[in-house]
């Protein structure tokens, strides 16, 4: 049999490079005023991919395991503090951005496509979860490849998803409940029905043909006499396969770093850079507050690159990955600086109007290459959208695709999974305010509780994958939410969602990127079964590791249709579409709708459900920016050896807030200055990464925690569980006495039986704030009408807790109750 690995793999493999810095330009810039030509929509690309299965362990699948290491070069300074308060404070800082898919959001027009009448018609829903702008990923006239990220015009919308007409009335809909709206820009390339495009192809003469890369090709002569011709170097698309299609009409070939459908601009050509900055005004002009700019850090191309060759990473393959020299090339600072100086400044005339423009930068893990764009006198990017995590944990030895053979050891992943979020909180925002994301899931990658959790052991009953799923969704929920910077979530991370179930054929799956990198391997295995010593047929060729790479990461798992409702008979599409259920849905979606855990309508009522604690968990953010969005961050080694099931870490706020521009209204409240008490506020988070219940939890001292009698002092504190999980001891150590007090399942601080024999515990994480040491028992009271009396020395607020049977904690805030 030949496998995967016997093969090459031909997708992205993204490698660090630093940018040249540029010094800003000055130039007048002036804009043209006629708008370009519109052309009409064009037929959708369909996929052909066969079915898989994807095994793996409990958390942190194996499969997931498969990550090469970012860090072995680096020193990791796991208690290096980040000051990362910005010199000014924009709306943006505080913001809770939410990325919403047009096509999976809602249909209002049964045709099984969602569109922006039906965005509308959820407003209420997005305003109920305490967000403070919408992300609206590429719904422009497209060429229907991938999926609005091949553009054929900029001004106008895609007629599946509805008009510009409904794009003025979402911006000014959602402007009403104090949500605002962000465009998805694609600028690297258009469509190949793109008119300029479309003009560029036909005439050599044009002035158009400068607006795009061509180049001469190479020929060579055979053995057998005839001409064979090659493209002009040796680089790999993105999706597979070269990076250069030949044009028989002209005899030369175009660069395309994505799909051959999507032709690279040159961004060289100024005439190219007036007609995009026009088109970006266009939307601004509406009440649109900004951009995210779809992968801005490859605009910059090299001048020679027909002379410069990839260097080679797989020698089974003529193409190869040219990230090192496309990423972050020697002009991307002056087309960036002067993009804000032409379109957004002038739309920024007033503090609470400031224009956001997040960048996505890929490829990319050296801070100090993401602050070149971030940092505020630089006048370029208001923040970097960047992969380091994900590449870690997703990415094989030879691209999204692969995988490690035979995996990274958990321990190793676990680390690195600390060791990166750690370093980019320390190394990034500390810097002269440069500004970072937080994120976890978009349109882009697969949904995070199945890249982290493995579902489908066959050990695992119905309640037991409900249970993981809930307690994994909810500590992912923790990390985010804690961390400092901008908050993305991607529609459906807040039910906690998780990718097509196995049951789903692959043939249905719809997404470029998927379909081509399967081609691109099946073509490779038939090479080399072509090669092999004994004869294979095509029916012998083994896929099966590269569908379940597949199944694990394709961009398909996140692009499902939303569940609203669960699936009935009268609701077959489960509230997404009200088609009959004879109309197939533009892509497929998970059969498990019908499940309590996996829709809007049963997680809204269920006080427990992932989709409320996220809500308590992004109010709790909101109330405390000072600590959890410009407070300082310290990654704390877990004793004696730093556990890497363990991740623990201090938020500490600010002491000094720095004033705030944002004006009073209802939108910019949350990035107002906040008392000094919440400015002192320190929290310490504690997260199990691990599948198991026992883990014993040794901190080292904690300074400055309040006694009784107002002074200070330093305590060191233990908290874990035994196997069973029935019963545990938590102990403050001071002086050398020692006070225990009740039991918990999983990971928590502080836990004492109630009145009624329940207990409060958490199995994935916990929040922890104001620790205090007091002589004598206290009293807390929950946000509920619930009380618990605790009587330790110790008092905790925090978020996290649960009286639940199931684990899954709801989020409980308490406050300390002087009556008591």
């Amino acid at each position: 049999m030949i496998n995967k690995h016997e093969a090459n793999h031909n997708s992205i493999q993204c490698g660090n490079s630093n940018p040249v810095a540029n010094s800003c330009t000055n130039n007048t810039f002036e804009l043209a005023t006629n708008p370009h030509p519109r052309y009409p929509a064009t037929e959708h690309a369909s996929a052909a991919i066969a079915s898989a299965h994807q095994p793996a362990s409990l958390l942190f699948p194996h499969s997931v395991l498969d990550f090469s290491s970012p860090l072995t070069s680096r020193t990791m300074s796991l208690v290096y503090p980040s000051t990362s308060t910005p010199s000014s404070r924009y709306w943006w800082h505080t913001a809770t951005i939410y990325e919403l898919y047009p096509s999976s959001f809602k249909d209002s027009n049964g045709d099984g496509i969602g569109d922006i009448p039906g965005i509308i018609s959820k407003i209420p829903y997005l305003a109920s979860l305490g967000i403070d702008a919408v992300w609206l990923a590429a719904c422009y006239k497209s060429g229907g490849v991938d999926m609005g990220y091949d553009v054929v015009d900029y001004r106008d919308i895609d007629p599946q998803y509805g008009t510009v007409s409904d794009i003025e009335k979402l911006t000014e809909e959602l402007d009403k409940v104090g949500i605002r709206l962000i465009m998805d820009m694609v600028v690297n390339h258009t469509s190949h029905r793109h008119p300029w495009f479309m003009e560029s192809r036909l005439l050599t003469e044009s002035d158009k043909r400068q607006w795009y890369i061509w180049r001469k090709g190479k020929t060579s002569v055979q053995v057998d006499g005839t001409t064979k011709r090659t493209p002009p170097n040796n680089w790999s698309s993105v999706f597979g396969g070269p990076a250069w299609t030949y044009d028989e009409v002209t005899d030369e070939w175009y660069l395309h770093i994505f799909a051959k459908e999507q032709p690279d601009l040159n961004w060289a050509n100024r005439k190219v850079r007036v007609a995009i900055y026009e088109d970006m005004r266009s939307w601004l002009d509406m009440g649109v507050a900004g951009f995210r700019m779809d992968v801005i850090n490859l605009i910059s191309k090299p001048e020679n690159l027909e002379d410069l060759d990839a260097a080679v990473v797989d020698p089974e393959v003529v193409e190869q990955p040219a990230f090192d020299l496309i990423c972050n090339g020697s002009r991307i600072h002056d087309y960036l600086q002067e993009m804000r100086r032409v379109v957004l400044d002038p739309f920024s005339t007033e503090p609470d109007k400031e224009c956001m423009m997040v960048g996505e930068v890929i490829c990319t893990s050296d801070p100090s290459a993401i602050r070149q764009y971030t940092e505020p006198h630089r006048k370029e990017l208001s923040m970097a959208y960047q992969y380091d995590l994900f590449e870690w944990l997703h990415c094989g030895p030879k691209g999204k695709f692969s995988a490690y053979n035979p995996p990274i050891p958990l321990d190793k992943t676990l680390s690195g999974f600390k060791n990166i979020i750690t370093y980019w909180q320390t190394s990034l925002q500390h810097h002269h305010g440069g500004w970072g994301t937080i994120w976890l899931e978009s349109h882009d990658t697969a949904r995070s509780v199945s890249r982290f959790l493995d579902l489908t052991a066959p050990h695992l009953s119905v309640p037991e994958q409900h249970n993981l799923r809930c307690q994994v969704s909810k500590l992912l929920c923790i990390l985010q939410t804690t961390l400092g910077g901008t908050l993305f979530i991607y529609q459906g991370q807040e039910l906690g969602l998780t990718n097509l179930s196995p049951s789903i054929p692959i043939s249905e799956y719809q997404d470029v990127e998927s379909r081509l990198a399967w081609e691109t391997e099946y073509h490779t295995l038939l090479s080399l079964a072509r090669l092999h010593p004994t004869r294979i047929s095509k029916a012998e060729i083994d896929m099966s590791d590269f569908e379940s790479q597949i199944r694990l990461k394709a961009r398909d798992h996140a692009r499902t249709p939303l569940p609203w409702t669960p699936a009935t008979s009268a609701s077959p599409h489960a509230g997404f579409s009200d088609a009959p259920k004879e109309v197939q849905m533009w892509s497929p979606m998970n059969t498990d709708s019908n499940s309590a855990e996996c829709n809007i309508a049963d997680q809204d009522l269920a006080p427990n459900s992932t989709l409320n604690f996220w809500r308590k968990s992004l109010l709790f953010r909101k109330s405390r920016p000072e600590t959890l969005v410009f407070g300082s961050f310290e990654a704390v080694p877990i004793l004696p050896e730093d556990d890497p099931r363990i991740f623990a870490y201090w938020r500490r706020g600010t002491s000094s807030p720095t004033p705030s521009t944002s004006s009073s209204s209802s939108k910019t409240t949350a990035a107002n200055i906040h008392s000094k008490a919440e400015a002192d506020n320190n929290l310490l988070i504690v997260m199990n990464l691990s599948a198991e219940e026992g883990v014993e939890v040794h901190l080292p001292r904690i300074p400055g925690v309040e006694k009784h009698d107002g002074k200070l002092a330093m305590y060191e504190w233990v908290a874990g569980t035994d196997e069973k999980g029935k019963t545990a001891r938590e102990r403050v150590v001071r002086n050398g006495g020692e006070w225990c007090w009740g039991g918990m399942r999983g990971l928590c601080l502080l836990v004492e039986e109630d009145r009624e024999g329940g207990k409060w515990f958490l199995g994935v994480g916990v929040y922890v704030l104001r620790i205090r040491v007091l002589d004598k028992g206290i009293r807390l009271r929950s946000g509920s009408s619930h009380q618990a009396s605790w009587y330790g020395l110790v008092a905790v607020e925090g978020v996290g807790n649960s009286k639940n049977t199931q684990g899954c904690g709801v989020g409980w805030h308490f406050h300390l109750d002087p009556s008591a």
